[in-house]
């Protein structure tokens, strides 16, 4: 592999400076993966951003100052539903960090607890793991579409056999005749 597909584009949903030097110097220790960081500090920014590249994980703070806890994910879940992402805030609950993953985050860090080791894997995993849900959400989709055009041959199927039975019937009508 050449250098650029070891590159990691990650989008840094945060409004504490020095939370995001923090994430920037973890990143920075990375082995085999390089990462390119655009920083932003609230939801808006990230939104516009999201419009305008392509990134292959978000950090999210859940507290910004445009959007406050499990809105914040919904609206970027929202915005961008292949994307992972990556919740990392300074709520150290469990019920918050099991919620935000049943709206879509793969997965919920606290800071204070996070060393480069973790969110390096936290976000290695994370991309594989939304690669393989989007995977596994388009072959469902295309079974779900082949099982209505079966579902719609099987009636059609059923519309020709009684139509052919109609038929029948009137050529025995005819015959006696």
């Amino acid at each position: 592999m050449d250098n650029q597909s070891h590159i990691i584009k990650v989008l840094v949903v945060e409004d504490n400076p020095g939370d995001v030097r923090l994430i920037q110097e973890m990143l920075k220790e990375g082995d085999y993966f390089r990462f390119k960081l655009t920083c932003v500090e609230r939801l808006d920014e990230a939104i516009k951003q999201l419009d305008g590249e392509v990134f292959d994980v978000l950090l999210l703070d859940l507290g910004l100052p445009d959007s406050q806890k499990l809105d914040t994910l919904k609206n970027v879940n929202y915005k961008a539903p292949h994307l992972p992402i990556v919740v990392i805030t300074g709520l150290a609950n469990e019920m918050l960090g099991i919620e935000a993953v049943r709206e879509g985050a793969q997965d919920y860090l606290t800071k204070g607890q996070i060393d480069s080791n973790l969110l390096i894997h936290s976000i290695r995993y994370s991309i594989e793991r939304k690669r393989m849900e989007n995977e596994i959400k388009e072959k469902l989709d295309t079974i779900e579409k082949m099982n209505k055009l079966m579902v719609g041959r099987e009636l059609r199927m059923e519309e020709l056999r009684k139509e052919n039975e109609r038929l029948r019937e009137r050529i025995r009508e005819l015959e006696k005749a």
